[in-house]
């Protein structure tokens, strides 16, 4: 389950050179991806800047419930925040990188395998990232009560997370089975 943090703050950015991450949001309430360009291979910046998330190129993405983003490998991104009642986010993620953050007793910075880590109060000693109160925002375009963050709506209310654009211009297609007419090689 995941809620929405009080002080909006930025506390930790991390990345996985060796694989891509996906996110996926479940439930009523939409979330917000913080994101921040792969630093690791661009030729602007030197070795060090290169361990570090640049802050000019870091944005916030609201994701509506039943969607989901994948990220490219090197992406720095930050948990997922709920904006509005709790959400819950399906993390598709490698067994090693799972391990890794599951053997630390806290949060703390990392640099294991394939998870990299950092504190960004430690890395920008006189910047504090923060993100908007974007609960308004989601609020207008999802129908959601953003007033009280602890409480998950009733399912008899009229609250309802699906937007009023929902589905315009996709078209269903329904795909064949798990190999196709070669079923029995999956």
């Amino acid at each position: 389950k995941i809620k929405w943090r009080p002080d909006n703050t930025i506390s930790w950015m991390e990345r996985h050179l060796e694989m891509t991450q996906g996110f996926i949001v479940v439930g009523k309430a939409p979330c917000l991806l913080i994101l921040g360009e792969p630093t690791h291979d661009r030729e602007d910046l030197n070795e060090d800047e290169r361990r570090l998330p640049d802050i000019s190129k870091i944005r916030g993405y609201i994701v509506p419930a039943g969607y989901g983003i994948i990220i490219k490998k090197g992406t720095w991104h930050d948990f997922p925040v709920s904006v509005g009642p709790e959400a819950t986010v399906f993390v598709i993620n490698t067994k090693e990188v799972v391990e890794a953050l599951a053997s630390m007793k806290e949060p703390s910075p990392m640099d294991f395998g394939d998870c990299y880590k950092v504190r960004t109060a430690d890395v920008f000693k006189h910047i504090r990232l923060k993100f908007p109160d974007l609960r308004p925002i989601a609020n207008s375009f999802c129908s959601l009560n953003t007033s009280d963050v602890t409480t998950m709506p009733r399912a008899d209310s009229e609250v309802s997370a699906v937007p009023s654009l929902y589905g315009k211009g996709m078209k269903r297609v329904e795909v064949e089975k798990w190999g196709g007419s070669r079923a029995d090689c999956v």
